[in-house]
């Protein structure tokens, strides 16, 4: 059992094994859990965010600048993101294996 803030988490065994690491005689099966959060963004910290991916980083200043410009717009005019401050959903999922 995990805790998270006080509260106990329930793992269950890990989906299919998990086969990219496999068996391994020191750990016992491997274990998932999956926790939902929420980051608090506006529009513009949403774009600044997105703005450190890979391929907006590689893209050409032009083509950067067009897709910043444009999710922007996106988002200030979205019913769901337009109010200003809106919470983006995340879900992170764990996997542990306990060394036997």
């Amino acid at each position: 059992m995990g805790r998270r803030n006080g509260a106990r988490r329930r793992f269950r065994p890990a989906p299919g094994g998990w086969p990219i690491w496999g068996d391994h005689p020191a750990f016992g099966p491997f274990e998932e859990t999956t926790f939902r959060h929420a980051h608090r963004r506006t529009p513009e910290s949403l774009v600044e965010t997105i703005s450190t991916h890979s391929r907006l980083i590689v893209a050409e200043a032009g083509e950067r600048a067009r897709t910043r410009e444009q999710l922007l717009e996106f988002l200030r005019t979205h019913p769901d993101t337009a109010g200003g401050e809106f919470d983006l959903p995340l879900v992170t999922t764990v996997l542990r294996a306990v060394r036997r």
